[in-house]
């Protein structure tokens, strides 16, 4: 393993490395999961295959993060067929589950929750490779399929270090591709991991990262992704870049954090410790918005487009 501060990456990697109980319980949800899905394919004459994919299959999630991403393949049709034949049917099963949620991406998709778990059913095409994707989904299975052949690869302790990555921007408030956060997605911290081969050896390279960053390609890709603030191609689409979501605020404060990590190590990188109230007396002002059952990427999306507006006004002042 290259590991940068032993004693303390090591006790890191001990508490958020999945247990034999979490292990067991991803197998026996979607075994449950599966059994429903297939009866109900098999009732309405639907073929399609049930696929685990994201970190759950990866093996990569952190202790007490348990989510299962639950593919539904069906051969290549339409993005309406998806929304009038699938979606239903994979609907009718969800509440046949359990409590659940729509979700929205490119196009709905279910959470339900078993045992606690968040699982997410998700439906998508079997194509051919990631780069004829019908839909944003149908590059996952890709993705699952490359993270675990670089970790056949690299050896399996590349798990942990990809974890201690995830981990790492947990702490310092940068994990996550949703626009609340606008920083890393796991997939995003997997082929950082993977690219560079370590935990320590990419904590060392994003140290010396400055914007624009050009991770797994030529300078010149900065042509292709002229607003990016880091490029990070995706192995399985040359087209997609992995880290479009990531903000200049959010890979500042990661820079900042590898510099500080590398100097200074300290437990806190992993994990925070929670903010203490302050006992000053600060005016405070609440400014109260209907969000009128909107899904939460469209809240986020609108607070952040306020958020700057209120700022970009204030500094005229």
């Amino acid at each position: 393993m290259t590991l940068l501060h032993e004693d303390i990456e090591k006790k890191v990697i001990e508490t958020i490395r999945p247990s034999e109980e979490e292990i067991k319980l991803r197998d026996e949800i979607f075994s449950y999961v599966r059994e429903k899905l297939m009866k109900a394919l098999s009732k309405a004459g639907l073929k399609a295959e049930v696929t685990l994919q994201g970190s759950a299959r990866k093996g990569t999630w952190l202790r007490g993060n348990l989510e299962l991403d639950v593919f539904i393949l069906f051969d290549p049709k339409s993005k309406e067929w998806i929304r009038e034949v699938a979606f239903p049917l994979i609907l009718k099963v969800a509440k046949e589950l359990g409590t659940y949620e729509l979700k929205f991406a490119e196009h709905p998709y279910i959470r339900v929750y078993i045992r606690g778990v968040p699982v997410d059913l998700v439906p998508a095409f079997k194509v051919e490779d990631g780069s004829k994707a019908i839909t944003a989904v149908d590059r996952t299975p890709f993705h699952t399929r490359y993270v675990l052949s670089k970790i056949k690869e690299l050896g399996d302790n590349i798990v942990d270090e990809i974890r201690l990555m995830k981990a790492f921007m947990k702490g310092i408030g940068t994990y996550g591709a949703e626009i609340k956060i606008q920083g890393f997605s796991g997939y995003a911290c997997e082929l950082i991991v993977l690219h560079y081969k370590g935990f320590g050896e990419a904590i060392r390279a994003i140290s010396k990262w400055r914007p624009p960053v050009v991770v797994n390609a030529k300078r010149d890709i900065i042509k292709k992704f002229p607003n990016a603030e880091i490029i990070l191609v995706d192995p399985v689409d040359p087209r997609r870049n992995v880290t479009a979501a990531v903000s200049a605020k959010s890979l500042s404060l990661t820079i900042l954090a590898a510099n500080r990590y590398l100097v200074k190590p300290k437990m806190e990188f992993f994990f925070p410790p929670k903010l203490k109230k302050s006992k000053a007396h600060l005016p405070v002002y609440l400014i109260q918005f209907p969000i009128n059952n909107e899904p939460p990427e469209t809240v986020w999306g609108e607070l952040h487009r306020i958020g700057n507006s209120m700022a970009k006004n204030l500094r005229k002042l």
